[in-house]
C-alpha cells in the first residue's frame, strides 16, 4: 500500500523526528512511503529518508508567488496518485483538504489549539469534515482540539544510555549536566531556563543548550552573556544525534509557553534522564508526578528548586530515572505506535475498496 506523508518542512523538530522514527518501521511493514514538504530548510532529515529508500519530494512553498504554482502542482500529484495521506502540518492539510477528492485523510495534530494564530485554528476547524482520521498526540491535545478525533500518543523506541559514546570535547569530571533540545524559538522560552538556572545553589552542573537558531536566537545568546554562570553554559547548536548528547547529562528541561506532547522529552526519558518542565500540554500527564518534576511557566524560583531538589537528591533522581525509562518503554512504544497507524490505514483502504 502507497501511503504520502506531507509536512511542512523537514527542520529537525519533533513532528519530523517522529517521521523518521516510524518511516523505517512502516517499511518494515511493507508500506510504499513518499514524503512531500514545501518549505527547505538547512539540516534537514531528507537525505536521511532518502537511505530509507523514500521518494522524497519539494513542490515548492505556500506563500507569495509560488502559492498558485505549488498548488498546481500538487493538485496534479493528488490526481494522479490515488494514495493515503498522512499528514503532520494544519496548513498543508488544509490544502490538501480543498484539493484532494479521492484521497483518504489521517491528520494528526501535533499541538494545542492556543499554538496556533486565529487564521490557521479557522481553516482547520471550517474543513475538519473532509479529513477521515484525526489523531491527536496526547489528552490536552485532544481536548484543546474540542474532542474531536481519537488520541494516540508520540512515541519513540527504548534505548541503552550507555551505548553511545561520549563526545571528547563534551566531558565534564564530577560535574552533573543540565540539557535542554528544542529549536530557539520565542514559545520555548529559553529565557526562563536561563533565569532559573542562575538561581540554582548546587555548584557543579553545567547547562547544555540543544537547538537549532530560530527567532529567539539573539535573546538567548544574551541571556547567556549577561548570566552570573556564563562559563557554565554551553550553546551547543543543532545536531544530526541527539542521543550521543543526552548521554552525557542527567536532567532534561524544557520550558515551552505551548506544547503538544514533544518527541525530545520522550527521547530523554528513553535513556533515564529525569524532565523538570514547564506544565504544558501533554506533558503532565507524561510525567505523572512520577517521573519528573513540574513548574508554572515563568514561576523562575520555582524551576530552580526543582533542579536542586534533583541535582541534591540521588535517591529520588534514580526514582524518576528508573520510572521514567518504564513509562516510555510500556506506554508511548514505537512498535505499538506503528501498528496502531498501520490499523489505520488498512481500514481507510478496506473503505477505498468497497466504494
Amino acid at each position: 500500500m502507497k501511503i504520502c506523508i506531507t509536512t511542512k518542512t523537514l527542520g529537525r523538530g519533533g513532528s519530523e523526528m517522529l517521521l523518521s522514527y516510524i518511516i523505517p518501521k512502516l517499511i518494515e511493514m511493507g508500506y510504499d512511503i513518499e514524503v512531500i514538504y514545501f518549505y527547505k530548510m538547512d539540516n534537514d532529515i531528507s537525505k536521511l529518508l532518502e537511505k530509507y529508500g523514500v521518494n522524497v519530494i519539494f513542490l515548492g512553498q505556500l506563500s507569495g508567488f509560488s502559492l498558485m504554482p505549488t498548488l498546481i502542482k500538487y493538485g496534479k500529484y493528488l490526481k494522479n496518485n490515488n494514495t493515503i495521506l498522512f499528514e503532520h502540518s494544519p496548513l498543508v492539510s488544509f490544502f490538501s483538504r480543498i484539493i484532494a477528492r479521492n484521497n483518504k485523510i489521517v491528520y494528526v495534530e501535533h499541538s494545542v489549539f492556543e499554538n496556533y494564530n486565529i487564521v490557521t485554528r479557522f481553516l482547520n476547524k471550517i474543513t475538519y469534515n473532509r479529513v477521515d482520521k484525526i489523531i491527536c498526540c496526547s489528552d490536552k491535545v485532544y481536548k484543546s482540539n474540542g474532542n474531536i478525533g481519537i488520541v494516540l500518543k508520540n512515541a519513540v523506541e527504548s534505548r541503552d544510555k550507555k551505548s553511545y559514546l561520549h563526545p571528547d570535547d563534551l566531558l565534564f569530571p564530577d560535574y552533573k549536566v543540565i540539557i535542554s533540545v528544542a529549536n530557539i524559538s520565542k514559545v520555548k522560552n529559553h529565557e526562563m531556563l536561563i533565569n532559573a538556572f542562575n538561581k540554582v545553589k548546587y555548584k557543579k552542573v553545567k547547562l547544555l543548550i540543544v537547538g537549532d537558531a530560530r527567532d529567539n536566537i539573539d535573546n538567548l545568546l544574551n541571556a547567556i552573556s549577561l548570566s552570573n554562570k556564563s562559563r557554565d553554559i554551553i550553546y551547543f547548536g543543532p545536531s544530526n544525534d541527539v542521543f550521543p548528547l543526552l548521554s552525557i547529562a542527567d536532567i532534561f528541561c524544557l520550558t515551552s509557553i505551548h506544547e503538544g506532547l514533544p518527541i525530545s522529552m520522550l527521547e530523554a526519558m528513553s535513556i533515564g534522564l529525569v524532565p523538570v518542565s514547564t506544565n504544558v500540554g501533554g506533558i503532565p500527564e507524561l510525567l505523572d508526578g512520577k517521573c519528573g518534576l513540574l513548574t508554572e511557566i515563568n514561576d523562575i524560583e520555582s524551576y530552580a528548586n526543582q533542579l536542586d531538589l534533583l541535582l541534591s537528591n540521588d535517591d529520588l533522581y534514580e526514582k524518576y530515572s528508573k520510572n521514567a525509562k518504564d513509562k516510555i518503554k510500556e506506554q508511548y512504544n514505537l512498535d505499538d505506535y506503528c501498528r496502531c497507524i498501520s490499523s489505520i490505514f488498512l481500514a481507510l483502504q478496506k473503505k477505498k475498496v468497497i466504494k
